[in-house]
């Protein structure tokens, strides 16, 4: 490298990163560094379960704190989930449910149980505090437009609430929550996901 040129990423770090991947080959740095952290690693981005609540009978919501690489995501938008399950791995995709504006870092997925869902079972189920979840950047054009809209009105059912609560609890973060009309179907009053 000559003295002048950027390295890949252009910070200190991304020097550094450069000069030890040399070292690691095969591997990256950040594949040894996963081994002592895996929110640490930049090759892939990683969330540790910090919290589950059960909102319903079949319905969880998992607070998960991202690792570096995490760049945080606009109200309604979703992430990709990777689970390990008997040995394979799977990827679905869970609406946040949490707003933007947290201060702590972390955010929240809420997963409803499908009956025969093997995936999602096992998220609600049996997932733990402390296990790791790979997962993607937030994406989704499903968001709320940058002029709060005078009198919004939501429709949602089932987990279909989760974008809906996303953009309401961001709404009243930034306290700009218009007087809003939510209309929610659910079977039954026990099954009301936040209520």
């Amino acid at each position: 490298m000559e003295p002048n040129q950027q390295s890949p990423q252009g910070s200190l770090f991304g020097r550094l990163s450069y000069f030890t991947d040399m070292l690691a080959w095969p591997l990256r740095t950040s594949h040894y560094l996963e081994l002592v952290n895996p929110l640490w690693t930049t090759h892939a981005l990683q969330a540790r379960v910090e919290k589950v609540w059960d909102e319903t009978r079949d319905a969880r919501t998992l607070t998960l704190r991202p690792g570096l690489n995490w760049r945080g995501h606009r109200a309604g938008q979703h992430i990709r989930v990777g689970i390990p399950v008997g040995g394979m791995h799977y990827t679905r995709t869970y609406t946040i449910s949490s707003p933007p504006e947290r201060d702590d870092g972390c955010i929240t997925i809420t997963v409803k149980a499908h009956p025969g869902g093997r995936i999602s079972s096992h998220l609600v189920r049996q997932i733990k505090v402390g296990s790791y979840l790979p997962i993607g950047l937030p994406q989704g054009d499903f968001t709320l437009p940058d002029a709060t809209p005078v009198r919004p009105l939501f429709i949602s059912a089932g987990s279909g609430i989760t974008p809906v609560m996303s953009m309401l609890r961001s709404l009243i973060a930034r306290d700009r929550l218009p007087h809003s009309v939510h209309i929610h179907y659910a079977p039954h009053d026990y099954d009301v996901i936040f209520g």
